[in-house]
C-alpha cells in the first residue's frame, strides 16, 4: 500500500527532463520502500528535483524530515569534491563525504571503506568469543569456519559487489581473512596461504565477491521488463571492454570463469534450464577455477609436498580437522598434526632455515642428522620405542582392512610411509568409498596420536636436558 501511495512522487520525478538518464533510461530516483535517492549531474537539477519532492509532499500531506537527508558529491577526478547548497524548504541539506544507502556505505569515490569493514568483522568476532570461536582452547576449526562464513563474511562483504573494489582493497581483505584463519588454527605467520584456506575449506575473498556479482547479475536477467534488465542490455551493447561500467566488469568475470556471454544469459536464462541452474553452474565454475589456482600453489610450495589437496577444499574442511573430536585435548593434537602437515612445526631444520642467527639443523635428541619431518617421525632413535608401538597398531589396522600384501606395499618405503602418516586423505585403500573413508579416518586418528606422542616425548627430553644444563 505504501508503494502505491508513493508512486505519484516517483512519477512526478520521472516526468521532468532533469535528473540522470543513461541513454533513454531514466534512473533519476532509485527507490526501495520509503528510501528515495535523487541522482543529478548538476546543482541546479538537484535543487529542482528536491523542489518536486517538497511540492508533492505538501500536496499529498506527508512530511519529509530534511535533517535525515544527506548530499554526497561523487568525485570524477582526483580533485576534492565541490561544496553544494541544496535546500528543502528553508532548511539546507547537509553535505557529507560518506553516507549509508540501503545498508551500503558509499563515499565520494564509490569504493569500499576497508578499514571500517575490517573493524566490523573484528567486533563480530569478539561477539562470538563466548561461543568458542578462539584458537586451541575453543571449538574445532571445522566448526569455526561455519561460524566465520555465516556471521562474519556477510558483514564484511555486504553490498561490496556494487562498489569499485580495487586490487589493494582485495589484498587487505585477503590478508585479514588469512590472519584470522591462522589464529583460529594456531598456525604461525609463515604458513602457506593455500594451506591455511585448504585446511578449513575456505574460499578467497575474491571468490566470494565474484560469486556475489555474478549471482546479482543473474537475478537481473529474470525480469525482462525491469529497468535493470534494459540497462544491462544497453550497457553491454554500447560500452567498450575497457569501460568502468559494472556490467562490463560482470562480462569479464563470466569470461574468467568460462560462463556464457551476459547477452546470451539476458535472453536465455529463463529457458528450460532456468535461473537456479545457472546460479548452481556459476558456483561450480567459480569453485573449479579457484581449486585449480590452489592446486598450482600447492605444487609450487615445497612445504606442502606431503599435504594432500582434497577435491572439495573450497567448501569442506580437511580430514585433519573433521576427524578430531570436540575436546580441547583432541583439538590440540590436531593442531600439532596441522603444523607437521604444513611444515611449520618447530624442528631444528626449520629453526635453522628461518632464523637470522646461525643455528645448526642437527637433531638435539640424537645429534645425528638434520631434524626435519622425516627424521622426527620415522628415524630419530631417541623416539624409537613410542614410534614402534604406534606403527605396530597402524600395521594391525591396515592388515585387517587391506591384507598383508597391501600393508607391505604401503609401509615398504619410508617416503610412502611418511606421506601416509602426514596426510592419508587422498589415498585409495579399497574401491568402496564408504569403507575407504572409514579406513582413512582410522589411519588419521593413529597418525595424529603418534605425532602427538612424539611431540610430548621430544618436549620432555629437551626439557630434562635444559634442566640438567641449568
Amino acid at each position: 500500500m505504501y508503494k502505491r501511495f508513493n508512486n505519484d512522487l516517483i512519477n512526478n520525478l520521472q516526468e521532468v527532463p532533469e535528473g540522470v538518464k543513461i541513454g533513454t533510461l531514466d534512473v533519476t530516483s532509485p527507490t526501495c520502500a520509503d528510501d528515495i535517492a535523487l541522482l543529478s549531474k548538476a546543482l541546479r537539477e538537484a535543487q529542482i528535483l528536491t523542489n518536486i519532492v517538497e511540492l508533492t509532499a505538501n500536496g499529498e500531506r506527508f512530511t519529509i524530515n530534511p535533517t535525515k537527508s544527506e548530499i554526497l558529491v561523487f568525485k570524477t577526478n582526483s580533485k576534492s569534491s565541490q561544496e553544494v547548497v541544496v535546500k528543502y524548504g528553508n532548511n539546507q541539506i547537509k553535505q557529507v563525504t560518506s553516507l549509508k544507502h540501503l545498508g551500503i556505505e558509499r563515499n565520494e569515490t564509490n569504493t569500499p571503506n576497508i578499514t571500517q569493514r575490517i573493524e566490523t568483522a573484528r567486533k563480530t568476532l569478539y561477539a562470538l568469543l563466548g561461543s568458542g570461536l578462539h584458537g586451541k582452547n575453543g571449538i574445532l576449526p571445522a566448526i569455526t569456519i561455519g561460524m566465520w562464513n555465516t556471521f562474519v563474511i556477510p558483514r564484511i562483504l555486504h553490498g561490496i559487489e556494487f562498489l569499485n573494489v580495487r586490487r589493494k582493497d582485495l589484498d587487505q581483505l585477503e590478508m585479514y581473512q588469512r590472519k584470522i584463519l591462522k589464529q583460529l588454527q594456531t598456525l604461525p605467520e609463515r604458513t602457506a596461504s593455500a594451506a591455511v584456506l585448504a585446511l578449513v575449506g575456505a574460499k578467497p575473498i575474491e571468490a566470494h565477491i565474484d560469486t556475489k556479482k555474478i549471482i546479482s547479475f543473474l537475478n537481473i536477467t529474470k525480469d525482462p521488463t525491469s529497468i535493470e534488465h534494459n540497462l544491462a542490455t544497453r550497457q553491454l551493447i554500447v560500452k567498450s571492454h575497457d569501460s568502468s561500467s559494472w556490467f562490463i566488469n560482470v562480462k569479464a568475470l563470466l569470461s574468467k570463469y568460462d560462463l556464457p556471454d551476459p547477452l546470451y544469459l539476458l535472453r536465455h536464462v529463463r529457458d528450460e534450464k532456468g535461473l537456479n541452474h545457472w546460479k548452481k553452474q556459476a558456483k561450480i565454475q567459480i569453485n573449479d577455477f579457484w581449486q585449480l589456482q590452489r592446486r598450482i600453489e600447492f605444487g609450487q610450495r615445497a612445504t606442502l609436498s606431503h599435504l594432500c589437496l582434497q577435491p572439495d577444499s573450497q567448501t569442506k574442511p580437511h580430514l585433519i580437522w573433521t576427524n578430531s573430536k570436540h575436546s580441547p585435548n583432541a583439538t590440540y593434537k590436531a593442531i600439532i598434526k596441522a603444523q607437521i602437515a604444513t611444515d611449520t612445526y618447530r624442528l631444528q631444520a626449520n629453526r635453522s632455515r628461518y632464523n637470522q642467527h646461525d643455528i645448526k639443523p642437527d637433531c638435539k635428541l640424537c645429534e645425528h642428522g638434520s631434524e626435519d619431518r622425516k627424521h622426527f617421525i620415522l628415524i630419530c632413535p631417541s623416539l624409537r620405542d613410542i614410534r614402534t608401538s604406534y606403527l605396530k597398531k597402524l600395521e594391525n589396522t591396515l592388515e585387517r582392512e587391506i591384507g598383508a600384501a597391501g600393508v607391505a606395499r604401503l609401509l615398504g618405503d619410508r617416503d610412502e610411509l611418511l606421506d601416509l602418516l602426514i596426510d592419508c586423505s587422498n589415498l585409495e585403500f579399497v574401491p568402496n568409498s564408504k569403507k575407504n573413508r572409514k579406513i582413512q579416518e582410522e589411519v588419521e586418528s593413529l597418525a595424529r596420536n603418534l605425532v602427538y606422542a612424539l611431540h610430548c616425548l621430544r618436549a620432555n627430553i629437551l626439557s630434562q636436558a635444559f634442566t640438567s644444563d641449568s
